[in-house]
This record gives C-alpha cells, sequence and structure tokens, in this order.
C-alpha cells in the first residue's frame, strides 16, 4: 500500500530532503544507505539539559525512511558530522508517531516497540504526516509520485 502525501507538503519533503541529501552523502555512505533508497527525511533537534545555556547538549536528529528501514541519526549540532549515533530499525518497529503543535514548528516524539522514544523540536509543521501515516497504518512505502 502507498500513500499519497498533499501536494503542498509532498513538494516540500521532497525539496528539503532532496537537498539535505546532497550534503550529506559521506553521512548516508558512514551508514551505508543507498542514497536512491530513502523515500523521506524529517529532521530537528533534540535538547539536553540546559540547552538554552551549552549548545553542546543540542543534537540534530534525522529520520531517514528507506522502504523497509527506518534509521535514527543524531549528530553533535557545532561539530557537524562528528560524534554521530545512530539506530536502524525496521519500519514495522515504529510505535506512535506523536505530534505536539506549536506556533512556528510542531514537537515530534517517535515510540517503537522496543520502548525507545525519540523527541525532536522544531520539526517543520505538517513534515511528521508521513511518519504519523506508517505509524497508524503499518505501511512502508510512501508514494513516490
Amino acid at each position: 500500500m502507498s500513500v499519497s502525501l498533499s501536494t503542498n507538503i509532498e513538494a516540500k519533503v521532497r525539496e528539503r530532503a532532496t537537498a539535505w541529501l546532497t550534503n550529506a552523502r559521506d553521512l548516508l555512505t558512514a551508514e551505508g544507505i543507498d542514497r536512491e533508497s530513502v523515500l523521506f527525511v524529517l529532521w530537528g533537534e533534540q535538547h539536553g539539559f540546559a540547552s538554552f545555556l551549552l549548545a553542546a547538549f543540542i543534537k540534530r536528529v534525522y529520520i531517514i525512511l528507506t522502504a523497509s528501514d527506518l534509521y535514527v541519526i543524531r549528530t553533535k549540532w557545532l561539530n557537524c558530522w562528528r560524534k554521530i549515533d545512530s539506530k536502524r530499525y525496521n519500519v514495522t518497529d515504529l510505535a506512535a508517531v506523536k505530534v505536539r503543535p506549536g506556533f512556528l514548528a510542531d514537537t515530534v516524539r517517535l515510540a517503537f516497540h522496543d520502548g525507545t522514544t525519540v523527541k525532536m523540536v522544531g520539526v517543520d509543521k505538517g513534515a511528521a504526516e508521513p511518519l504519523q501515516r506508517v505509524a497508524a497504518e503499518g505501511i512502508d512505502v510512501i508514494a513516490k509520485s
């Protein structure tokens, strides 16, 4: 089964995902991700304790969805691609995606069946919709057109 996203969200997601993927070839290669297999990219920030005072606690979080796998990749905010932590899941490991709408951006919380949760802030409004559908409907492919 495939999902057809609204035209605005689909265009926005594809535009930003393409731009990010163009700039992240080394990261994708290091993680063993085939660039052509990427269907969706969601990103935001993960704030640690007192992050407003010390930016070293802020990590950029990328969720990369392929037809069969979902990658959670955390990179240090200030050190570009250094100190990368990543975890690979099968898309069926995604239990729930909760979105708390904000004024300018959303906060997204992903829950996996193994108990892992990932909180992302500063996510573009509406950008988590494909992942919400994956979690709710159990699909593993997002329509490319």
